[in-house]
Parts: structure tokens; C-alpha cells; sequence
């Protein structure tokens, strides 16, 4: 990505026409899917911010799924207003595809083609801005739950403490079925609005005190404190069920998809939390090649 070899943008053409919004107003990248380095803070010092592809814009993103002039972001009033300038792919407001302009809010997350953006305001936007590298750094940001290294952190704490207390643990490692159909069929645009709507379904399944996280690609793990493993299989199967009944919309498309769920619980012999990770992960191709959309325990 290359935003005029600049992280941020600072040039005002005409102050004037700012006069009302806080001055410190930016956005900052959140996702990529090819890994871009995240944390990257974009501020709003002109009148007038035009993204795409196209090197002629204020912010360019070197993504295939951005057209060459793709959105435009206006200061009126007090306020910050985004657009779409005919896109191929759209552009995105909170997974809601745009339609006319949109004044923002703030924490308003903003898509257009690969790329996901957060929208920050306020007189305080240095203290957000430090707050969002910090959720950035524990939490997947395509879709909203922990991240694996906030995941291995509660897998290390989690198991010191059922050792400490002798207490049962659970541990399911769940996979979208066919999802590479889905990239194939409907484009990987498509494909994360589903791998999205997954994790939130998963994350609706579970209960207070389990940790969701995404383990890789199409992987959801959810770390089951203080759970048998006949409990951590009906959770398993609730989340199975949830996602088979959602449909997720993307751009005209009804698109549906199933997971298999492998499910593991701690043992005395396990020396670490890897031995029940790799047990749940057996299972959850136990899942696969007995047909998929199932539980394994």
C-alpha cells in the first residue's frame, strides 16, 4: 500500500473548509488480508480524501479488489461524510454496502476492497488511537474475536489453573466446510463476509467465560474452562447447528455453509496445552472424513 510513500496525510489544501471537525480525526488500517503491518494511522487534514487504486488519489491501496477511484471522504460541517464513486466491488460501512453518502461516527469500521479500516473522532483521539494498537494486537480484526496469540495466552493461563485446582477443560477446533468453494465461487470478498458471520455465530453460541478465537484461515478455536467434555460436545454442536442455519448476504448473494467440529478434553497425562490442541484437531478431521457438518469427540 502506498498512501504518497506517507503514513499519514497532512497537507491542507484549504483550512477553511475544516473549520468545525477536531483536526485530529483519522482512520486506521485494521486489516489486510495479505498481512499488511496493521496499526497504520491515516489522518483526515484535508478537505477532501479520495481513495483507490489509482496513484492520483489521496490514499492508495494497492489491492486488485479496489477499483482505481473507489471512495471519497468529505468534511461538511462537523462531520466526516463517505461515499462510494462507483466501485466495482463496493464499499462498506459496519458489513452494510453503501448507498449514497454516510456521515461517520466514530469506531465506525469502514471496507473497501481487502482492506478494513476504523474511523476515529473526538477530542481525545491520541488515547483511542493507542487503545485500538492495543485491541489490534489480541484480536482478529476481520472478524472481531481474539486473535492465536491472545488464544495462546488463555490456553497457558487456563491450563496452569486446571492443574492448580484439578479442574476439567475443553477445547473445540472447528473448520468452515468447502470454504475454498466459497472463495472459488463467489470471490474472497464474499468468502470473509462469511468467515466473518461464522465467528460471530460461534462467538453467540458459546458462553460467558469461553475464549473464540480464530486459529488460522478458515480454523475457529473456543477454549472451554471448567467443561466436560460430553458439555464441551453440546457446545459444539449448538455452533454447528447456528452455523448451518445462517445465510449469509454479500452483494445479492445468499450464501450458506457448514462447519465440523472437533472436540478435546484435557487429560492428566497432557504436559501441556498443545496435546489437548493436537487431540481436538485429530478429531476435527475425524469430523471431515466422516462426512463434515458433525461434532467429533
Amino acid at each position: 500500500m502506498g498512501i504518497h510513500d506517507q503514513d499519514t496525510l497532512v497537507t491542507v489544501n484549504d483550512p477553511a473548509q475544516l473549520e468545525g471537525v477536531t483536526g485530529n480525526d483519522c482512520l486506521v488500517i485494521i486489516h489486510r488480508r495479505d498481512g499488511l503491518r496493521l496499526t497504520r494511522r491515516i489522518d483526515l487534514a484535508r478537505p477532501v480524501i479520495r481513495i483507490g487504486r489509482d496513484t492520483a488519489n489521496d490514499v492508495v491501496l494497492d489491492d486488485t479488489e479496489v477499483s482505481r477511484r473507489h471512495a471519497r471522504l468529505e468534511a461538511r460541517g462537523r462531520s466526516w461524510v463517505l461515499m462510494d464513486v462507483g466501485s466495482t466491488n463496493g464499499t462498506f460501512l459496519n458489513d452494510h454496502e453503501l448507498d449514497g453518502c454516510v456521515r461517520l461516527r466514530g469506531g465506525d469500521r469502514l471496507t473497501i476492497g481487502s482492506h478494513i479500516f476504523k474511523f476515529l473522532t473526538g477530542d481525545d483521539v491520541e488515547s483511542a488511537y493507542h487503545d485500538e494498537i492495543y485491541h489490534l494486537s489480541i484480536t482478529d480484526n476481520l472478524t472481531g474475536i481474539a486473535n492465536q496469540r491472545a488464544l495462546r495466552d488463555e490456553l497457558a493461563r487456563e491450563f496452569s489453573r486446571a492443574r492448580r485446582h484439578a479442574l476439567p477443560t475443553s477445547f473445540l477446533m472447528i473448520d468452515i466446510d468447502r470454504f475454498k468453494e466459497v472463495n472459488d465461487n463467489y470471490g474472497h470478498l464474499a468468502g470473509d463476509a462469511v468467515l466473518a458471520r461464522v465467528a460471530s455465530a460461534a462467538q453467540a453460541a458459546t458462553r460467558d467465560g469461553d475464549t473464540v478465537a480464530r486459529y488460522g484461515g478458515e480454523e475457529i478455536a473456543v477454549l472451554l474452562p471448567q467443561t466436560e467434555l460430553a458439555e464441551a460436545a453440546a457446545v459444539g454442536g449448538r455452533i454447528r447447528e447456528a452455523i448451518e442455519a445462517l445465510v449469509t448476504e454479500y452483494r445479492g448473494l445468499a450464501i450458506g455453509v457448514t462447519v465440523s467440529v472437533g472436540c478435546a478434553a484435557l487429560r492428566p497425562e497432557d504436559t501441556d496445552m498443545d496435546d489437548l490442541v493436537e487431540r481436538a484437531d485429530t478429531k476435527l478431521y475425524e469430523a471431515k472424513s466422516a462426512g463434515r457438518n458433525r461434532v467429533a469427540h
